[in-house]
């Protein structure tokens, strides 16, 4: 049977205490697709849907929750004698094969390109670093967890010599979206410690290449996808990098996904 890693995931930077994360306050996810649950100060919470309370699991009988924020930035989940990593509220798996088809292909988005990507030789072999890997960071997953991360996916780098500040991703939706949400960092569980040594984006600015309509999101800095959310439906965008956290061993600005919320045609509003 294959390997699976539990893999929810949301945002927080790297402080003493998971409960100063802005993202972590009254964050509800769920485990295995089915049981709902919250984060609330340093606890977990379980919603009981009988008698639509929220208890405590710290004394729970079959399941004890718990979490925290380890010293990579990933946020990690227990469950009795098992852990797993939150990295976004829909996402429940990361998989170590390619067991599933991408959920941005050409169905989803007619286009993703960018100013430019960084590669490099790694024993004889060229690996490249571009955009187009955005694609297939995320594939479609089971009926009750519907999107796994593809743990072994490369990440999308910028080319080097400006820490990524001014380089950008343009994407060409199929249906317009109201909202897309980014991995940024080099994200692998598997290798937890390249998410510090590289470059992580703090502040982007997302223009709409339609129109003059623009909006800015700054991130905090945890392996996580966090949203960015538009005022109005777009077909069109360019994400442009104006300021990174400094990797501790080098000067690259990574991706390692991103999610868009609108996967169907839209209807009459």
């Amino acid at each position: 049977m294959k390997k699976l890693f539990l893999i929810l995931l949301i945002v927080l930077p790297l402080v003493l205490y998971s409960q100063e994360y802005k993202i972590l306050q009254n964050l509800e996810f769920y485990y295995q697709g089915e049981s709902k649950l919250k984060i609330q100060g340093d606890k977990i919470l379980l919603y009981n849907f009988a008698t639509e309370e929220w208890l405590d699991t710290s004394n729970s009988r079959y399941y004890k929750f718990s979490y925290k924020v380890n010293e990579n930035g990933f946020v990690e989940v227990f469950c009795n004698d098992e852990k797993f990593f939150l990295l976004k509220t829909n996402i429940t798996y990361v998989d170590n094969y390619r067991n599933g088809l991408p959920v941005l292909d050409k169905n989803q988005l007619l286009s993703i390109k960018s100013s430019g990507n960084f590669s490099e030789k790694i024993n004889g072999k060229e690996v490249d670093y571009n955009v187009e890997n955005l694609r297939t960071a995320v594939i479609w997953g089971g009926r009750e967890d519907p999107f796994w991360y593809y743990d072994l996916n490369e990440p999308f780098v910028t080319k080097s010599g400006n820490s990524g500040i001014g380089e950008y991703i343009e994407l060409h939706f199929v249906h317009p979206q109201k909202s897309i949400a980014i991995l940024g960092g080099f994200v692998k569980t598997s290798r937890q410690d390249l998410f510090r040594k590289n470059n992580r984006i703090k502040r982007v600015l997302i223009k709409d290449l339609d129109s003059d309509y623009s909006v800015e999101k700054e991130f905090e800095d945890i392996a996580m996808f966090q949203p960015i959310l538009f005022d109005k439906y777009l077909s069109n965008i360019r994400i442009e990098i104006k300021e990174v956290y400094k990797g501790s061993k080098y000067d690259d600005t990574c991706i390692s996904g991103i999610m868009i919320s609108n996967f169907y045609p839209l209807k009459n509003e």
